[in-house]
């Protein structure tokens, strides 16, 4: 169902930005812990929809259960050390919505961990970023192994510790300030490591293989030491969205969506009665607009920056210029509320486009009924009888068995309804929407979508949406598996406080572009390419720019 689909009031990247770091060392008796471990499992088999697929099946599932119960020693645990026990048991349900949120107590200006910063390019790590300017000329080395450990090998290392959707998903977890950056981090992936200094071995510009030792810890004082940028990008420093032009003629716009949750139409839909939620809205005012949020609830929605605004006077400008190519650039997009994809697509393709996308079945979803998801979800009990076989807790709904086998115009008479039913609940969009006057009011002749392994959940949603449409995607292919769990409920541990996510929801795909769980890109960036273009941090736009030449030559 639409609504369902868009209706997310738990983001992605919210809980990672948001959630407290307290470092708590309290000790817990160990029966304690052992009842915090079946609430997590009661949690996983009640709430996942299939917690035991890619983890060897329910009796694997149930061993690796006593295996952890009966690892706990008699005189209990620490918290710091109870959550990081606790992350291969959930990183084996197999998917990187389902986690369990850990507490790491990392100090910025001593990482301790690896000093130097890897990007993702193809699937191989490099060298994107150095601590020291003696270090410079590694910019561009791919990473071969850390301490003797081969890359291969880490990335599998990764994926005991979180749970991941497609071989990107490793990728993601050991780029940037992750796994390898921070000591606590790089001591769980390898245990083994002495933490006094660090060997790694690069394969250098010039083809050779280089093993090299850091002393640690090192001071960071200064910003990372990066290539810099021959292309000029619009800021995203204050608002999760902007958009600017390339060209002196405006010919190529790039619209940048680095987030989907800090606009005000989500909070319109998601209301603010949730603390969480509540402290969600303040923070977005607060980076938008460099003061104190104010008490009154709709002079805050008032002063989250609108998603609905910044498109229509994107649209608006592309009109008045007869712009002929829009980037939208998703390389730093993981996730938030889809209905912000929903509303450029209106602006761009139209409402008959956004009407017959969800009308024309590209794929479906099955959610899984638990006393979680009820508790979580607005509505989440309307139409449990459509059925009429009365859906309960333990049910799942098959939207391919009560949804598919309408006729197509009633599919779209039922999607034009849904929509509309939303939208009445986020004013700013829908006071637009119902005039229908800015409702394709510039399509581009060419749109290119960016795309990183960090491109995920509603941000790999954005990105499927405008490929359907017609854009063509460029970078390298999302973490986001099509055929997997996702959506997510937040859960809260009894007696530790430990809080996490469970996927509720299984989505399937009819998409000819899925290969063993990767959506295929239309031109992915190489190495060589990326070296071609001295290791810009904005190779993928270059690479873009270089294609709407070729094709206009």
């Amino acid at each position: 169902m639409v609504t369902n689909r868009t209706k997310c009031l738990l983001f992605y990247f919210m809980l990672q930005m948001l959630t407290s770091i307290s470092g708590n060392s309290q000790d817990f008796r160990r029966d304690s812990i052992i009842e915090d471990i079946r609430q997590l499992a009661d949690i996983l088999e009640s709430s996942h929809p299939d917690p035991y697929i890619r983890g060897g099946g329910k009796i694997a599932f149930h061993r690796r259960l006593h295996q952890l119960m009966l690892s706990i020693p008699e005189e209990g645990m620490r918290k710091e050390d109870f959550q990081k026990l606790l992350l291969p048991f959930v990183a084996s349900v197999g998917d990187g919505h389902t986690r369990i949120h850990v507490e790491y107590k990392n100090n910025e200006k001593q990482p301790a961990g690896i000093p130097l910063y890897f990007s993702i390019i193809e699937k191989s790590l490099y060298v994107s970023g150095v601590v020291d300017e003696n270090h410079k000329n590694l910019i561009g080395s791919i990473l071969l192994s850390v301490e003797d450990i081969p890359f291969k090998a880490l990335c599998e290392r990764v994926t005991k510790l979180r749970g991941t959707d497609n071989e990107y998903g490793a990728l993601a977890l050991l780029e940037g300030k992750n796994y390898l950056w921070y000591q606590s981090q790089l001591a769980d992936l390898i245990p083994e490591w002495m933490k006094d200094n660090i060997t790694l071995e690069l394969k250098l510009l010039s083809g050779e293989t280089k093993k090299m030792t850091f002393n640690l810890p090192i001071e960071i004082n200064k910003p990372l030491i990066m290539h810099d940028s021959v292309i000029e990008i619009p800021s995203t420093k204050n608002c999760e969205f902007a958009y600017d032009f390339l060209d002196k003629n405006r010919k190529v716009a790039i619209l940048k969506v680095d987030g989907m949750g800090g606009f005000r139409e989500n909070f319109e839909l998601a209301g603010l009665e949730n603390q969480f939620l509540l402290n969600g809205a303040r923070y977005f005012y607060r980076r938008y607009n460099k003061k104190a949020p104010p008490d009154d609830k709709s002079e805050l929605l008032k002063g989250i920056p609108s998603a609905t605004e910044t498109f229509k006077s994107l649209v608006t400008d592309m009109r008045n210029y007869r712009t002929e190519t829009l980037i939208v650039d998703l390389r730093k997009n993981g996730g938030g509320n889809s209905t912000l994809a929903q509303f450029l697509i209106y602006f761009i393709f139209g409402e008959d486009r956004l009407i017959s996308y969800f009308a024309q079945k590209s794929g479906y979803e099955t959610i899984k009924y638990s006393n979680l998801y009820f508790d979580q979800v607005q509505d989440g009990k309307k139409g449990t009888n459509t059925p009429g076989i009365g859906l309960n807790d333990n049910d799942y709904w098959f939207e391919d068995l009560y949804e598919l086998k309408n006729l197509e115009d009633f599919r779209t008479q039922k999607a034009t309804a849904e929509l509309a039913e939303l939208y009445k609940k986020i004013p700013t969009f829908y006071n637009e929407y119902k005039t229908g006057k800015y409702s394709n009011h510039h399509r581009p002749k060419k749109i290119i979508v960016l795309c990183s392994p960090e491109t995920y959940s509603s941000g790999y949603t954005m990105m499927k949406m405008l490929n359907v449409m017609g854009a063509t995607l460029i970078g390298t292919p999302s973490s986001q598996a099509e055929n997997a769990p996702g959506w997510v409920l937040n859960f809260k541990l009894k007696n530790s406080g430990l809080t996490g996510w469970v996927a509720c929801k299984f989505y399937t795909s009819f998409s000819n572009r899925i290969k063993n769980g990767v959506y295929q890109l239309d031109q992915e960036l190489t190495y060589n390419k990326l070296k071609e273009y001295d290791f810009d941090p904005n190779s993928e736009i270059l690479l873009a720019l270089d294609l709407i030449k070729k094709e206009s030559d």
